[in-house]
């Protein structure tokens, strides 16, 4: 699942144009069902917005490379709230064995997966400062995401239908206008004696 950062499309047009200024693009959370219980969803995936220019470039690859793991901060979780930053890396800081990653990727890797609640990754200048570090957009530098992306959840917000066959298939009952009206009225006349 990808998680956008902002909904603002001109602050994304500008920090894309912008030579020296950054920001997040979206987010993935990497959850291999390939992988042992305890590894899934610990590696985050955070895209910057791409640059326009050579410079813009480079100024993404140098803050990247530049980027510590107390630089990244893991907020929010309901029952699990103690997730931290291990390590992070791009593609400048890959040793040159391991595949290519798209110059404007961080990855990511966190000490647990989180619970079914909302989460926000973070950058921060320090675990002192709130403030981003310099060189990424105040509003570009958080996103909001889930680690249970591809779980399947008992809060779904539509329950299942079953049928009287057993199957999930059948059609909502319509009833006539006034319907309840009718049967609330005609009990309450037989519940209760006339008056004349």
């Amino acid at each position: 699942m990808i998680y956008f950062c902002c909904d603002d499309t001109k602050r994304r047009n500008a920090v894309k144009a912008h030579s020296t200024l950054n920001g997040i693009d979206f987010l993935e959370v990497l959850d291999d069902h390939n992988d042992p219980f305890p590894e899934r969803q610990r590696t985050l995936f955070v895209h910057f917005i791409e640059k326009d220019t050579v410079e813009g470039r480079q100024n993404l690859a140098t803050l990247l490379s530049n980027l510590k793991p107390e630089n990244v901060r893991i907020e929010g979780g309901q029952r699990i709230r103690d997730v931290f930053v291990t390590s992070i890396g791009s593609s400048a800081s890959s040793p040159p064995s391991s595949p290519p990653e798209p110059a404007n990727v961080l990855t990511v890797r966190v000490s647990k997966a989180g619970d079914f609640s909302p989460y926000t990754l973070r950058f921060i200048k320090d675990k002192n400062v709130s403030e981003p570090p310099d060189g990424v957009d105040a509003m570009l530098s958080a996103v909001s995401f889930s680690f249970k992306v591809a779980c399947p959840t008992p809060f779904d917000c539509q329950t299942p239908r079953i049928c009287r066959d057993g199957s999930s298939t059948c059609l909502p009952r319509i009833w006539p206008s006034g319907w309840l009206a009718s049967a609330l009225r005609s009990r309450t006349d037989a519940a209760w004696p006339s008056k004349h």
